[in-house]
């Protein structure tokens, strides 16, 4: 028997095949992932007479296709795996309170270097390491810089995804289009969470506060008011917009002159955009990225006292490895060569893979008269594993070939 009785129930499984195109098309493994499991929820919804059947079929699909987009990408998934596994010390140092708001990108690369600084990894973790603000689960992120309540947090939508999807299952076929769009929605995008940032993009944000709140309303989950919840979370998803606009309506002329400052850099006119740079400051000093390259042009114009006191500010709200190279070569103009050597080194840990890096503590050692250590460097230099061949490294890896023979 055809449980599709009409049209418009066909709607919720062209709604999933377009997501799983449009998601194979920009290369989104979570999305893709998502629409294909909440197709498999709504096959077994319209076909219940062959529920069991459906349901071990679509385990054994969703198990294969799991298996396939992580070696589409393999390097990709295990780069995610190594990050879980550095920010498992970031949890048990701060399980409870957590590290902040926002504060992943602060601290997940001083535990990356601390990771490699012991020397305990292998190869294919020193080629995966990189420069990373998110921990590529929004769950564990959340986690992480909320603690204890954090989980709570997590705990709570878990229980809701559970409810969700056993209520929907007992619903008969076409019992509502809205309900199964905003069901295929916040499934969607709950597991696409796991897998990647998801939740820092206000689009996302919204659909999933407008799902939730018309699934809490035909749930008809006995301790929440119908009509307040539906109320509540237009008003919530309005303010949500409402709030990033008049940010971003607030700070438009200013961001709109840090990208002409960049512009200006670009186009040799360093010292007119650094006055455009000490202009936004007041506003700005709370943004990573400005004071990273603000930090940096000082750097090049050789106001190298001021640079350092930047990009020091800089690491409280962005934590890079190149903020850190680059007040290696402040200290190191500055005569203060232990601060440099220390800045050069911690650059390097956070992203061990970089010949860039290495090279300038290589640099570095040998115009310090430092032989021993430069020697040390030079040959963890010529014995890196390279990542991506390119001219540099060929250049780089020559040099110091060069100078080993001399």
């Amino acid at each position: 028997m055809n449980p599709i009785k009409n049209k418009r129930q066909l709607l919720p499984i062209v709604f999933c095949l377009s997501g799983m195109c449009i998601s194979a098309f920009c290369g989104s493994r979570a999305f893709f992932l998502g629409f294909v499991i909440s197709l498999w929820l709504i096959a077994i919804r319209y076909f219940c007479d062959h529920k069991r059947r459906i349901l071990w079929m679509g385990l054994v699909i969703v198990f294969i296709l799991a298996i396939g987009v992580i070696q589409l990408k393999s390097d990709s998934s295990l780069g995610r795996l190594l990050i879980y596994k550095i920010s498992l010390s970031i949890w048990r140092d701060h399980f409870l309170q957590g590290v902040g708001w926002s504060g992943f990108k602060k601290v997940y690369l001083e535990y990356q270097a601390a990771y490699f600084a012991t020397g305990h990894y292998s190869n294919k973790e020193l080629l995966l390491a990189d420069n990373t603000r998110f921990a590529f689960n929004d769950y564990w992120q959340v986690i992480l810089e909320l603690g204890v309540f954090g989980c709570v947090l997590v705990s709570g939508h878990c229980y809701f995804l559970f409810v969700a999807i056993k209520s929907a299952l007992s619903f008969e076929a076409g019992a509502g289009l809205i309900f199964e769009l905003a069901f295929i929605s916040c499934l969607t995008i709950s597991i696409a969470a796991c897998f990647t940032h998801v939740l820092e993009n206000l689009w996302a944000v919204c659909c999933l506060v407008t799902a939730v709140s018309i699934l809490l309303y035909r749930l008809r989950f006995p301790k929440f008011n119908r009509g307040f919840q539906l109320v509540y979370a237009s008003m919530l998803s309005g303010l949500l917009i409402f709030s990033d606009g008049t940010r971003r309506l607030y700070h438009y002329r200013v961001y709109q002159t840090y990208e002409e400052s960049r512009m200006l850099v670009k186009s040799g006119f360093r010292a007119a955009a650094l006055n455009k740079l000490q202009s936004l400051y007041p506003v700005l000093n709370h943004d990573g990225d400005y004071l990273s390259y603000f930090g940096k042009q000082l750097a090049y114009s050789n106001k190298t006292k001021l640079a350092v006191m930047i990009l020091k500010q800089a690491g409280e709200h962005l934590s890079i490895a190149d903020n850190y190279m680059q007040l290696g070569e402040c200290y190191y103009l500055l005569h203060e060569f232990s601060l440099a050597e220390a800045a050069y080194i911690q650059g390097i840990n956070m992203v061990p893979n970089r010949f860039r890096n290495r090279y300038a503590l290589y640099v570095f050692y040998r115009d310090t008269g430092q032989t021993k250590k430069a020697a040390e460097t030079g040959k963890g230099l010529l014995n890196l594993p390279v990542k991506i061949p390119s001219a540099i490294i060929k250049h780089i890896q020559s040099v110091v070939a060069q100078d080993f023979n001399k």
